[in-house]
């Protein structure tokens, strides 16, 4: 963001503050400065999910994408044994972490119906 855009900001914050018949200017610029640090923050936090998002990280789709080509951990293979689960030779971790999030969610769900 420019900074004529946060000048701008501020200057239309603290002018709609400044306007209610209990806001004195010192407590308006207090707050419009808070206002727009907040926003800040949200926008900083919007561009990192975004940077997650398309890097391959935050959400299933994007980690299966990522995991699609890397061998099961022994510690995934152990589980899905664990479990009785079958599964092929060579399993990738995206879809071994796909079938215990199923076993476990079975397994929440059976101790949810007690």
């Amino acid at each position: 963001m420019e900074i004529e855009d946060m000048i701008e900001q501020f200057t239309h914050i603290f002018y709609e503050l400044k306007e209610r018949d209990d806001m004195i200017p010192e407590t308006a610029v207090q707050t419009a400065q808070v206002i727009l640090q907040e926003a800040g923050k949200d926008r900083r936090a919007a561009m990192f999910q975004d940077s997650r998002a398309t890097n391959g990280f935050g959400n299933r789709y994007t980690s299966r994408r990522h995991n699609g080509d890397i061998p099961a951990t022994k510690k995934q293979k152990d589980a899905l044994n664990n479990f009785g689960i079958d599964f092929r030779e060579g399993i990738s971790k995206a879809d071994a972490s796909e079938l215990l999030d199923k076993a476990f969610e079975q397994l929440d769900n059976g101790h949810n119906d007690d």
